[in-house]
């Protein structure tokens, strides 16, 4: 059984086909962030949204996440 030859070519070829088959199975897994997401389109580098805040039980994120 013959080695690989571990080169600079053989390795950047060896990345390269782990990007396109991580980006193909990526592509291919269907989203459900819309079911329970919105999305905000901006174009501005920070977001005041104080209206987030009258939502009955929702708190403040500080530290870690809790269930």
């Amino acid at each position: 059984m013959a080695g690989l030859l571990v080169n600079r070519a053989n390795v950047e070829e060896i990345f390269r086909n782990i990007r396109t088959t991580f980006r193909k199975a990526f592509e291919a897994v269907e989203t459900k962030y819309q079911m329970f997401a919105t999305i905000l389109d901006t174009n501005q580098i920070v977001e005041k949204m104080d209206w987030i805040g009258h939502f009955p039980n929702w708190r403040k994120w500080f530290g870690d996440k809790q269930i």
